[in-house]
């Protein structure tokens, strides 16, 4: 039950951070362009791939506070998905594949970052 509240508590500070960096982002980049999820998602691949190489040991608080907790609350794969639907219902369509492209590539790149910075 201990794993579970630091899911928990994780997940509600990946959220208030995903939240931010979407204000941040429409602040700063006000382009209509899902920019924030795309940051967000990008941010969440580097932390969780970085967390799964290095730092998580089986009875680490780790795991289930920074890989499960805070990478599953800030990453925003709903989020994506919803925005890329958004914009093919508004006509969209070269936004929407480059939204689906983009956020594919930097997360796979992202992940295999994080996986480096961990060895």
């Amino acid at each position: 039950m201990k794993a579970a509240f630091y899911v928990f508590v994780g997940g509600g500070l990946g959220s208030v951070a995903r939240y931010l960096i979407g204000k941040a982002s429409t602040k700063f980049i006000p382009t209509g362009f899902t920019v924030g999820t795309l940051i967000a998602n990008t941010l969440a691949s580097l932390l969780l791939g970085y967390i799964m190489s290095k730092l998580v040991v089986s009875d680490s608080i780790l795991r289930p506070l920074v890989a499960v907790g805070f990478c599953g609350g800030f990453s925003t794969f709903s989020t994506f998905s919803y925005d890329t639907a958004k914009l093919f219902s508004e006509g969209r369509m070269g936004e929407a594949f480059v939204n689906i492209g983009v956020n594919t590539f930097l997360c796979l790149i992202a992940i295999y970052a994080g996986t480096q910075l961990g060895k």
